[in-house]
């Protein structure tokens, strides 16, 4: 983080907030251009494959027709979306909300401490998620929104409602910020770039080629998000299928009737 250095209007900056109680900027700045990075990588990746690629959806009838540029808009300006993210990990960091150890920022990345703030977030996300579709008033209000997207696209990901990423998002990320206390910096920047990746990859309307390896590892792919979006009851998980096995809410994609391009048992495809 040497480069920091390098700009007076940083220092200054730095110098003021410290000076008034709060915690370096550093970290956190880093923390937001990792996402930011990994978003335009996730957006040159997915013009390339919607724009020039073009394989075939994830559901056997297309998703409704939209332009790029109208999808992206979506994805950045909706209130519930980074706005919301961001200005939460803009006040956990700089007001000393988060553990000690987040502050460290000479260790380097534990990917260790990575896989586990993933496995307890989706923990905290499958169960909010369960409660959001069996509790009827709560889900009228917070999650039927995202669910307009009964064909979702790689940029419905983050639209829904403001009480929706609050539950959904916000508390999960909250619960395992206070669990996973021996995570460092560079840890959490890396979870949390990961995450807003991966978050966004699921709800895409084609599967991606790493996602036959996934399904075997129980890994989160399209497919499995798509079966939610499309029965409702099954799939709560995000980032992993572990917690759906358990519970007996997984659905494999193979098995349902309107997911189009998986194999079927004798290795062929729809």
């Amino acid at each position: 983080m040497a480069f920091y250095s390098a700009v007076p209007f940083f220092l200054e900056l730095e110098a003021w907030m410290v000076s008034k109680g709060l915690a370096s900027p550093r970290g956190l700045l880093t923390g937001l251009l990792a996402v930011l990075v990994l978003q335009v990588v996730t957006f040159a990746y997915y013009f390339v494959v919607r724009v020039i690629v073009k394989p075939p959806t994830i559901r056997k009838k297309d998703p409704p027709e939209s332009t790029l540029l109208t999808d992206l808009w979506g994805h950045i300006a909706a209130p519930e979306s980074f706005a919301m993210v961001f200005s939460y990990l803009v006040g956990t960091w700089i007001f000393w909300l988060m553990p000690a150890s987040y502050y460290d920022i000479e260790s380097p990345v534990n990917w260790l401490h990575v896989a586990l703030q993933f496995l307890c977030v989706d923990f905290w996300t499958f169960v909010d998620h369960l409660i959001e579709h069996n509790w009827p008033a709560l889900y009228r209000r917070s999650h039927k929104s995202h669910h307009k997207f009964n064909n979702p696209k790689l940029y419905n990901a983050f639209n829904g409602s403001v009480p929706d990423t609050l539950s959904l998002i916000l508390i999960p990320l909250f619960i395992t910020l206070q669990t996973c206390r021996f995570a460092t910096c560079w840890s959490f920047v890396a979870f949390g770039a990961l995450y807003a990746t991966q978050f966004t990859l699921i709800h895409c309307e084609f599967a991606h080629p790493w996602e036959y390896a996934f399904r075997y590892l129980g890994i989160g792919t399209a497919w499995d998000h798509n079966v939610h979006h499309s029965l409702v009851k099954y799939n709560y998980g995000h980032f992993f299928m572990y917690w759906d096995f358990l519970w007996g809410s997984y659905r494999d994609p193979w098995t349902v009737p309107n997911i189009a391009g998986v194999p079927d048992k004798k290795g062929k495809t729809d």
